[in-house]
């Protein structure tokens, strides 16, 4: 359900609130969403790798080689860097580079 914003003038305090809208009208009719669609282009890739398989094998191999490479992966401290500057990042956005 949309949610329209109200009281935006200087002083005011934002509110929101739900707007009953008809079912029959398309959601791109009231949300500025642009008319297009996305595609992925893989054609490069299947260059690159012409063999695949199916993504839970892959999966699997990929766990067995980390289980018995866990060494040889160099892991970062992504929590704490989380904790550390969470509240930064909700008020000046995440333009910062990631941890070491």
């Amino acid at each position: 359900m949309p949610v329209g914003l109200y009281g935006t003038e200087e002083g005011m305090e934002l509110k929101a609130s739900f707007v009953q809208v008809d079912p029959a009208i398309e959601q791109r009719k009231y949300f500025s969403f642009y008319p297009y669609e996305y595609r992925l282009a893989i054609e490069k890739q299947q260059m690159l790798m012409p063999v695949t398989m199916p993504l839970k094998i892959g999966l699997q191999e990929s766990f067995e080689w980390y289980l018995a490479n866990m060494e040889k992966v160099r892991k970062k401290p992504f929590m704490e860097y989380i904790d550390e500057n969470c509240l930064r990042f909700a008020t000046t956005g995440c333009a910062d580079s990631s941890p070491g």
